[in-house]
């Protein structure tokens, strides 16, 4: 497992996450203003940390074995398509950004909203910088994560453990949510480079 460190502060989109609020075509000048100068504070806050690992793929009977057991999913068998190697990685923003927007809720509910949708961009942002250094030259196809489409939630568990993921400091509950709560997990296949 490999522990990555951003170079450069993490900036959420706030176009995405005003879309992320439903309030696109929304130009009411308060509103923007209160969500710009969100995410500046939010981005001050951000401890971000990533993690890493490479896997072989192994296929059998119609189903993808990435170290931890076969799995029936035809959306993993479509994103590993013509990859014979794999990247897991995690991405998380810290607690610190929870306590943010556990913080903000205290403000009001309002403000709440806007962090937390502003978080969620920059967890997004964070994952795909993580990406892009794991991916360097490689020929890659997209990432995808547990829980989207037949890909069942049940391989974070499996994911986190091969990453050690506690190392940096992302945990996993019983309903597979993941502490803290600004954090992706992924996998994206890795095809022979050209």
């Amino acid at each position: 497992m490999r522990v990555i460190r951003p170079e450069c502060r993490i900036e959420p989109r706030v176009n995405e996450a005003i879309r992320y609020m439903k309030c696109t075509g929304f130009n009411d000048s308060d509103f923007i203003n209160k969500v710009n100068t969100m995410a500046n504070t939010l981005s001050e806050s951000i401890l971000p940390l990533g993690c890493y690992h490479y896997v072989n793929i192994a296929r059998e009977g119609g189903k993808v074995d990435i170290g931890f057991g076969k799995i029936n999913s035809r959306l993993l068998e479509r994103a590993l398509e013509g990859c014979d190697r794999a990247a897991l990685f995690c991405a998380t923003l810290g607690q610190t950004t929870d306590r943010m927007i556990e913080k903000q809720g205290n403000i009001s509910s309002l403000d709440q909203m806007i962090c937390d949708a502003l978080a969620s961009s920059a967890v997004e942002v964070w994952a795909d910088k993580i990406e892009e250094r794991i991916k360097g030259e490689l020929i890659t196809n997209p990432r995808v994560s547990p829980g989207y489409g037949d890909f069942s939630i049940e391989y974070q568990r499996d994911i986190l453990k091969i990453l050690e993921a506690e190392r940096i400091g992302v945990y996993l509950l019983p309903s597979m949510q993941m502490l803290p709560s600004k954090t992706v997990s992924a996998i994206f296949g890795i095809k022979q480079v050209q």
